[in-house]
């Protein structure tokens, strides 16, 4: 279990970058900048710190084409990640009803 802590979370224009979701506003920090020496430009670091009533944190990882959902749970007074099938039925319909773009597409009947 990584705690959200530990974790940083990458910037550097629409091909990497991430997007924060939460019961309740958090704060993303910014932490340094990160010069590129095999292409031009930089890559900007950030954490993200919970807000005090916040009990859950999800993270859209764009790379690319490719988005990767990071899910992370308050255990006590830190957050750890856990993955997706660990979620309770219930927590996951509280996360879609506030983001239902979150929601996987759901498979049109033939």
């Amino acid at each position: 279990m990584t705690p959200l802590s530990d974790c940083r979370f990458y910037c550097s224009g629409s091909d990497l970058n991430f997007s924060v979701f939460s019961d309740v506003v958090c704060r993303v920090r910014y932490l340094d900048s990160i010069e590129m020496t095999l292409v031009e430009g930089r890559v900007d670091v950030y954490a993200v710190d919970p807000a005090v009533a916040s009990r859950w944190i999800v993270i859209r990882n764009t790379e690319g084409d490719g988005v990767i959902y990071r899910w992370f749970l308050r255990d006590g007074e830190n957050f750890f990640e856990r993955k997706e099938e660990e979620l309770t039925p219930q927590l996951r319909a509280e996360v879609f009803r506030m983001f239902p773009y979150l929601a996987p597409p759901r498979a049109l009947a033939a």
